[in-house]
This record gives C-alpha cells, structure tokens and sequence, in this order.
C-alpha cells in the first residue's frame, strides 16, 4: 500500500487512527445497529449543541458519514476488527471520560495509557486487542505530529499486542461472534479468515509508506528507523517481506526515470556531435547525477538490500548509464578523469555481479592507463644521478598498480636504473681514482655494489675495490684499462631501461 492509499484509508476512516467510525460514535465495536443509531444520535447533538461554525460543520459530517458508515455490514466487519471492544462498565467509564469520549476529535491525546487504568475486561485476548488498536493509534498520531521515534515506540508495541491477539483462540472467537451478529452471508467462515490473514498486512503498511516518504525526501535515519521496525515486526515473514517490498518502489522509479532523461541528453550530445562543447555537456550531465541521482542510490546503500527487485533494477540502470558515460568521455573528449569518475560511480552503485566485474576492470585498466603516462613523465630527460629519487617514485607507483603485468613492467625498469646507477657511481669511483682520491672512489663503489645484482657489473666493481684498496702505483693505467668496461656497463644499462620501458609499455 503505497502513501496515498493510506490517506485513502484514513479518510474512509476504516483503520489507521482514531478516526475508527466506532471511535468516532464513542461506542463499542460489538454495538448492536440500534446502539450504533443511538450513540450517533447522541454525538449529534452535542455537536450541534456546542455552537456552529467551521470545525462544527466538520465534526457534525464525520459522525454522520461515520454512521453511514456503520450500515454496510462488510464496512462494519472492518471497522469492528480494528477498534475497541468494550464491557458495558468500559463503555460506560468510556462515555463519561471527556477526553476519550472525544478521542475522533483530539488532536493530542494518546489513548493507551488511559485506557488501561479503566480496563475492567478479565480476557486477556480482549485486553490485548484493545492495547493492541490504541497502541497503533497512539503511533498514528504521534507520526503524524512528527515524533517518529515515539511513533515507532508505540507501533512496536502494538505490534507484540496484536501478535498475541492473532494466535489467541479466544480473541478468534470473539471475532467470528462479531461476524455471527451481523448477520451477512458474504462474511463467512473464509472471508472472516482472509480478514485476519491480511490484518499484519494493513497494520505494516502505514510505516512503510512513510518509510517511501523518508526515501523520497532524503530521510535516510527515518527511513532505516521505520525499515527496522518492519524487518522486526512478531509477524510472518511473508507478509513483512510484502511489504518492504513495497518501501523501495517510489524512490527507484524517480531514480530510473531521472536516468532516463540523463540517457537522453548523453545521446542528443553525443550525435550532435559539436567537440568545442561536448566535454562541457558530458561533465554537466555528470554533475546533474552526482547532484539530483546519487543521493537517492546512497540511501539505497545505506538502507540495504530489501525484498523485491526495485532496488537492484534502479541501482544496474543507473550504473550501465554511468558506463556509457564514462565511454562517450573517454573516445568523444579524452576526458579521462571525469571518464574513471563515472567509472567509479558505476562500479559503486552496480549491484549485479557481472556488472561489477566488468567496472572494476575498466578501473584497473584506467589505473594501468595513469601510470602509463607517469612513467613517461618520470623518466622524461632521464639522468643516473636523479636514480634513487626517480627509483622511489616508482615503487610508489608499483604499489598503486592495479595489473600485475604493469607492476611487473615498473620493477624491471627499477631493476634498469638500479644497474645504471651502479654504472653511474662506477664510473665516478675510477674519476676519484684516478685524481689520488682513494677515499672516495672506494665510497662510491661500495655504493656500487649495494644498487647491481648483475654478475659482470660485481665483478667489475669488486676488481675496482681491490685496485683502490691495493698500490697506488699504475692506478692511472688501472683507471684506463677499465675505461671501456665503464663505458660498456652504462651503454648497457641504459639500454635495458629503455628496454624495459617499451616492454611495459606495450
């Protein structure tokens, strides 16, 4: 039952509330025709006789429509299921107490509390009943004078009140005895009971259309508040997985149709087909989303899966919507962050399995993408002195890597430029060599050894080592006849680092 029906419901005054025709008459709901004529003759009256008026006027239509009401026996049956039934000495105390008596026409009292100190039934299903009706009235108004958490309080309550009333024989008794009394061949033993089957039914309708409302207005902590009142509501599970079924409708219908129209404008953009404000258009439909879309799907995150498909259809609509974005700013404009935006958006609203896979892999493949184009930034104009720096920028880079082909790709560039600069200190230690100071020609190939793992490099350097450590007589001729070993080490180096590029790259 969606908000409107329950609106429909109150002004037919048949259930919610307290505009129950029997509470509108201030009488019992097994009062016989003849009752029912007196205590609406009686309201009447002191109506009339409180003075005219507008809200005179009002009151006087709701009791006589409340007594037309009353005529048609299957209205009764209704109407009787969901108000008081009351012992002649209730009634009587009922009557006399102004305040319910007026209970139809209080805008403020909460009726429960009242009524149990005057409850002079011995039924226990009886009793139960009654707290159970006032119970859901009292959520009623309190609902509608915005106190949801005293509201959800109350329906709580109710709700383990009319559990105990629906597996009590004494209380299905009673109900087909007001049945019996009415005297109507269309309310048999088989209505009497699809009237009782459905009773959890009426009663969880009213919070969840406003849990719809909460949704459809951004109130996300009532939304959840009302759901888990429904999730843990003491009645069969088919009928509350019926109706929360129904709480996400509205909301992933707006969703859907806002999609739709966004679907609209990508396409007319995208055939029109004019690249001076093409980028302009996609990035303003992707605005026009995150501003208008998005926060309905966020409820949906937060309110969770709930029975029904309504959720899950609004949630792959609008990330196949978000997909074909991404496309047309990535082929139309090589818009390529605001294409992974969308991207990410799609992957994190999508809910069917398939879908998700496949954003993730278009995800992994922008990040792949990204660190393309940084290698290429980083190794611009590369030299072997900026090695240690540019060589930490690339593990950072590795870790962020979303493919292993591309991680592998950057730790072979690292392993390039790690030689390389071995070559590069190399090369230094026999320049210090050869101007006598040993001191720091050993320093740099000690340093040498630390950045290669290839073996003719270590070779290289340890027959360095031993040079600079040994007589320092002919170490210019030392210093020349490795020379072009240096020489060889760096061509070779280098060369693997671009190597390695292309590699990744590729």
């Amino acid at each position: 039952m969606m908000a409107g029906n329950v609106a429909q419901k109150t002004r037919d005054a048949e259930i919610f509330g307290y505009q129950n025709p029997f509470a509108v008459l201030a009488c019992s709901a097994d009062s016989s025709g003849t009752e029912i004529q007196q205590y609406a003759q009686r309201a009447l009256m002191e109506r009339r006789l409180a003075g005219e008026g507008d809200e005179t006027r009002k009151q006087v239509e709701l009791i006589e429509r409340s007594r037309d009401h009353l005529k048609d026996p299957i209205r009764r049956f209704r109407a009787s299921v969901f108000w008081l039934l009351l012992t002649e000495q209730e009634q009587s105390l009922w009557v006399a107490d102004p305040e319910l008596k007026n209970l139809a026409f209080d805008t403020t009292l909460l009726a429960g509390e009242s009524f149990s100190t005057l409850s002079r039934t011995e039924s226990v299903a009886t009793f139960s009943h009654n707290m159970a009706v006032l119970r859901c009235a009292d959520a009623h108004r309190l609902a509608l004078f915005g106190d949801l958490p005293g509201a959800v309080s109350s329906w709580a309550e109710g709700f383990e009140q009319w559990s105990l009333c629906l597996s009590s024989s004494d209380y299905l008794g009673s109900v087909s005895q007001l049945a019996q009394g009415l005297d109507d061949p269309r309310i048999n033993t088989r209505y009497i009971r699809q009237q009782i089957e459905a009773i959890p039914r009426e009663l969880l309708s009213e919070p969840a259309a406003l849990a719809s409302r909460a949704l459809e207005q951004r109130d996300t902590i009532a939304a959840v508040s009302l759901v888990d009142l429904i999730r843990t509501a003491p009645f069969d599970s088919e009928f509350i997985d019926s109706v929360l079924e129904m709480v996400y409708r509205p909301i992933a219908r707006r969703v859907e149709n806002e999609i739709d129209s966004l679907e609209r404008r990508r396409k007319e953009a995208v055939d029109v087909g004019d690249s001076s404000s093409l980028k302009d258009d996609l990035h303003a439909i992707l605005s026009d989303f995150a501003s208008h879309t998005a926060p309905d799907l966020e409820q949906m995150l937060k309110l969770g899966d709930l029975p029904g498909l309504a959720e899950e259809h609004a949630r792959d609509h609008a990330a196949r919507f978000l997909e074909k974005l991404s496309v047309s700013m990535w082929n139309h404009c090589d818009d390529v962050k605001n294409s992974k935006k969308a991207t990410q958006l799609a992957a994190k609203y999508a809910d069917a399995e398939s879908l998700k896979k496949k954003l993730s892999e278009s995800l992994n493949e922008f990040d792949d993408q990204a660190i393309q184009q940084q290698l290429g930034k980083v190794l611009d104009g590369y030299k072997p002195s900026r090695a240690p720096e540019i060589i930490e920028e690339l593990k950072s880079m590795a870790k962020g890597a979303s493919s292993q082909k591309t991680r592998s790709g950057i730790y072979a560039i690292i392993r390039k430029i790690s030689e390389s600069y071995a070559a590069h200190l190399f090369e230094a230690a026999i320049s210090h060599s050869a101007a006598g100071n040993s001191q720091a020609a050993k320093q740099r190939l000690r340093e040498a050894l630390k950045w290669t793992t290839d073996e003719t490099a270590r070779s290289a350097i340890q027959e360095g080592i031993r040079r600079v450590e040994g007589p320092t007589v002919g170490q210019k001729a030392a210093a020349q006849g490795t020379g072009c070993l240096i020489q060889i080490i760096v061509v070779l180096a280098i060369g693997g680092i671009f190597a390695a590029i292309s590699e990744c790259q590729g």
